[in-house]
C-alpha cells in the first residue's frame, strides 16, 4: 500500500460537520474544487446528464450541464477531455464546473464521413473516413436529436473525428451534411 492510498482510506473517514448529511463520499472530499483531468464517458444531449471518468478518483462522476456553476465549453461529446472541478451536489459528489478542453489532449480534424453500418437498436454504428480505408466510430449522439431518424447506411457527412489513445477513430459530432 503507498502512501496516497493510506492517506485516501483515512480521508474516507472524515466527516463534514458544515453538510446536513454529516458525510462526504469516500475520498472525494479531498478533490472538491480542485482542478483535475475528466474524460466525458457518456453524456446525453436530449436529457442534459452524463458521467465524466476522473483518474485521481479512479471512477465515473455525474453531470448535469445546466446545474454546472461555470462551463466553458459550446458543445460537449463523448470522450471530450476537460479540466473540470467537483462540487458537493443534493446526492453527493459531481461535477461542478467544466473549464475548458485540455490543450494538446481534444485534437479534432473535419472529415467528409459516410456511414458504412448503422445499429438503430443499440445507437451506434461506423463511418467510412473520406477516402481512406479508415472507419470511425460513432454513438447517435453525435448527431443533433431530430436527425435521428435520417441515420442510416450511406448518408455522406461532414464531422469533426478524433484519434483515441487506442489508436481508433471516434466521430466527435456531426458538422453538417455533404453534398
Amino acid at each position: 500500500m503507498t502512501i496516497t492510498d493510506l492517506i485516501k482510506n483515512i480521508q474516507a473517514f472524515r466527516v463534514n460537520k458544515s453538510d446536513s448529511s454529516g458525510v462526504i463520499q469516500d475520498n472525494y472530499s479531498s478533490f472538491l474544487g480542485e482542478k483535475l483531468i475528466g474524460k466525458v464517458e457518456r453524456y446525453d444531449q436530449e436529457k442534459d446528464f452524463g458521467f465524466m471518468s476522473l483518474t485521481e478518483l479512479n471512477d465515473e462522476v455525474y453531470f448535469k450541464v445546466a446545474t454546472l456553476e461555470k462551463n466553458e465549453l459550446e458543445t460537449i461529446h463523448d470522450g471530450d477531455i476537460v479540466y473540470c472541478t467537483l462540487g458537493q451536489g443534493e446526492r453527493g459528489v459531481q461535477i461542478n464546473t467544466i473549464d475548458g478542453f485540455v490543450e494538446g489532449r481534444n485534437k479534432v480534424q473535419t472529415e467528409i464521413c459516410s456511414i458504412k453500418f448503422f445499429n438503430v437498436d443499440r445507437g451506434f454504428g461506423f463511418a467510412c473516413i473520406g477516402t481512406t480505408s479508415n472507419e470511425a466510430f460513432f454513438h447517435r449522439t453525435a448527431f443533433p436529436h431530430s436527425f435521428a431518424e435520417h441515420l442510416k447506411e450511406g448518408l455522406a457527412f461532414q464531422a469533426e473525428i478524433r484519434l483515441k489513445e487506442d489508436g481508433k477513430y471516434q466521430i466527435r459530432r456531426c458538422i453538417g451534411l455533404s453534398k
